[in-house]
């Protein structure tokens, strides 16, 4: 069993009789909703798919609604392409007009107050970078400096400084609240740039009810990387979107960002995400090119949680296969993890439950114990537990459902639904039935137990017990 989650974008490709429930078998844990493609009427149909689906499996697949964000884009070309040339002089104009290989429109009115004389702006995902010469209230004159084919609605990047666009948009504030109707289980959020833009989502969320959804920071602004142990600080996890980020700051360094963004997320106990272009071939062919499997190896060695997969399911032809060929990657890069050695690095925290939780882990290694189990009241239990990579499954028994969902998206996890216990005996003794009864754990086998008293309160992992699994 892979302890590295998968995370499948879905789209018309999933659509068909029987992929969603080969892609869960396959081994997918999370499903992402793109909403800057689709309509609310796609989305609460791919909804309602999972959850029959996952019900059916008796399985908690969570749903993670990706929202768009402050995209900066161009609008409509005329025959949907341009094909620029170096040298050539291009007008950006916050007008909605027809746009040519001379003129073309943005869709964001800020834009010639946010750029200077100078500047590079970087237009299909930074296929071609254009210097801008001046500027006015809604023009932005420019020189093409590497030319390339550009289409409709592709984005806008602005390395060089920042665009002070709203951080969500008044679509991602309908989005929100039709995401948190129709019960989606974690958020998203686009471009981040500061811990406030988590804030403002989360007091968004909260308004709008139905309890609290962990939100996600997309690191993908290179503001973002100068404020990262912040924004961590303040989300429940992070995703690197390597899409954007690849723009945002040199190629080159996309590698080490990455594997920072990885072990800060890790070090504070937040999952992390590693998305764009991991099996990008194979949204037309059936199998990777080997520089794909090199990196879906690299983001497994680095300790990441998850690895998303985008038009690889959403739109490619080979949805099923890119699951399947993810997994397997995983499962063989995970032989290779020295979990002593992950488990000796990982710095411990200054409370109780970080001590408790390391100690744990500890205790498994040297027992040798089939699996750590963590009944948890909001699931913090078990991430700490995690953060240390251990070799054991990691089983989070809780008796909420969404709070398992959300835990789907962690390193190692197995969430488990049990009833809620009102003594620390039950606790214990329905904890070693859940691990039996879902085939985790059999007789003989050691199970190392975490647990809190006062029950069902968070923070207050203080103890540990060494069982035998009993007949």
């Amino acid at each position: 069993m892979k302890k590295t989650k998968i995370v499948a974008t879905l789209g018309p490709a999933c659509d068909g009789p029987g992929i969603l429930e080969q892609m869960i078998e396959g081994g997918v844990n999370v499903f992402r909703l793109n909403f800057s493609h689709g309509t609310p009427k796609d989305h609460a149909r791919r909804i309602k798919a999972v959850r029959d689906v996952a019900q059916k499996s008796k399985l908690p697949v969570a749903i993670l609604q990706d929202i768009s964000g402050p995209k900066i884009r161009i609008g409509e070309l005329s025959g949907r392409v341009a094909e620029l040339r170096a040298g050539d002089l291009l007008k950006l104009t916050t007008k909605k007009i027809m746009g040519n290989r001379r003129q073309i429109s943005v869709n964001y009115a800020g834009l010639p107050k946010d750029v200077k004389k100078s500047n590079s702006l970087f237009l299909a995902d930074g296929l071609i970078e254009v210097e801008v010469l001046s500027t006015d209230r809604t023009i932005i004159q420019c020189r093409v400096l590497n030319g390339g084919r550009l289409t409709s609605h592709q984005g806008i990047n602005f390395p060089d400084g920042t665009l002070h666009a709203e951080v969500i948009t008044e679509k991602d504030k309908r989005d929100m609240a039709f995401g948190v109707e129709a019960g989606v289980d974690i958020v998203a959020l686009s471009f981040v740039r500061d811990p406030k833009d988590i804030k403002q989502a989360r007091a968004l969320l909260a308004h709008l009810g139905k309890g609290r959804i962990p939100i996600i920071a997309k690191i993908e602004k290179h503001e973002a990387l100068d404020r990262l142990d912040a924004i961590v600080q303040v989300s429940d996890g992070v995703m690197v979107a390597r899409g954007d980020l690849g723009v945002e700051i040199p190629l080159q360094q996309v590698p080490l960002a990455q594997k920072k963004i990885i072990t800060h997320a890790r070090q504070m106990g937040k999952p992390s995400i590693v998305a764009t272009h991991m099996l990008a071939s194979m949204v037309a062919r059936p199998r990777p090119t080997r520089a794909e499997v090199t990196d879906i190896t690299t983001a497994v060695l680095d300790s990441a949680d998850a690895l998303m997969l985008s038009e690889e399911t959403a739109v490619g032809k080979y949805p099923v296969e890119s699951v399947l060929m993810m997994c397997s990657i995983i499962q063989v890069a995970e032989q290779s993890l020295n979990h002593r050695r992950l488990l000796d690095d990982t710095p411990v925290g200054n409370t109780v439950s970080d001590s408790i939780s390391q100690a744990a882990c500890i205790m498994a290694e040297d027992l040798r114990a089939k699996v750590i189990i963590t009944p948890t009241a909001f699931g913090s239990t078990a991430q700490r537990v995690s953060r240390f990579r251990p070799r054991q499954n990691i089983l989070a028994l809780s008796h909420n459902p969404s709070i398992l969902r959300f835990l789907n998206l962690n390193w190692g996890i197995v969430p488990i639904e049990i009833p809620r216990a009102h003594t620390l005996d039950d606790l214990f003794k329905i904890s070693l039935h859940a691990a039996k009864v879902n085939g985790r754990a059999k007789k003989g086998d050691i199970a190392v137990v975490t647990a809190g008293v006062p029950l069902n309160k968070s923070g207050t992992t203080n103890l540990i017990k060494v069982e035998r699994i009993e007949s």
